[in-house]
């Protein structure tokens, strides 16, 4: 982790669960440096401690389905790029259908797997008992196989895109309590201290875009965290 917290940044991401860290990851391989990424704990110690980690490349929308491959693309060299270790593994993944509804369902999704590049295709209930055999198959009507599906160690990925965003530049703190004055943040506190003493830093001045309207925000981090502090949950 970086030792000396600056005294302010260009880009201040709150939060170091596998989406700060990637966000950070990301604007850094985009030639951002100025970076500054905080975590009240350490980092991955909510939700993402958490996560299943399952990593499925087929979903309803393109949109989401081309996301889905590239993160199992950056998943999958991550390890070599960092060194850190992230636990990916391609295991490949099966579908079952048990209705006639399902099986067209599953037909359909297999033509726009297809059209984006993801790997499926229907095998024999043979090949998938020999893939999962505690499966019990009397009861289905088609299964699907993706080969390129897998999982991955939330924790371990994170850190492993914290570690990269480092390596491009970025600095990252934990145990690092951001109050954010004069704006109501939708997932996460808020928090309007009496004064600002002098352990507090002046991280920036933003404006934030809600809707079309820019909204001037203040970002205020304070060292080290204090649980005991009153917030209130938005």
């Amino acid at each position: 982790m970086s030792k000396q917290l600056p005294p302010h940044a260009q880009v201040v991401i709150i939060g170091g669960g596998i989406v700060g860290c990637s966000v950070a990851y990301h604007l850094t391989k985009l030639g951002w440096q100025d970076v500054v990424l905080i975590e009240r704990k350490v980092l991955t110690s909510g939700t993402t401690w958490a996560a299943a980690g399952l990593v499925g490349q087929l979903w309803a929308s393109s949109v989401l389905t081309k996301l889905a491959k590239y993160g199992t693309e950056l998943y999958s060299r991550l390890e070599s790029e960092t060194g850190q270790p992230t636990g990916f593994v391609r295991s490949g993944s099966l579908r079952v259908a048990r209705t006639a509804a399902r099986r067209h369902e599953y037909d359909r999704a297999v033509g726009m797997a297809r059209a984006f590049g993801v790997e499926i295709e229907q095998i024999s209930f043979e090949e998938a008992s020999k893939l999962f055999p505690p499966m019990k198959t009397d009861d289905l009507v088609a299964v699907y196989y993706q080969p390129n599906d897998g999982h991955t160690s939330p924790v371990d990925t994170a850190r492993a895109m914290a570690k990269g965003a480092q390596m491009g530049g970025a600095s990252v703190f934990e145990g690092i309590y951001a109050h954010l004055l004069g704006w109501a943040m939708g997932m996460g506190y808020l928090e309007n201290p009496e004064g600002i003493s002098d352990d507090w830093i002046l991280s920036g001045k933003y404006e934030i875009d809600v809707e079309g309207e820019l909204i001037p925000a203040k970002v205020f981090l304070k060292a080290p965290y204090d649980p005991s502090s009153k917030r209130v949950r938005m």
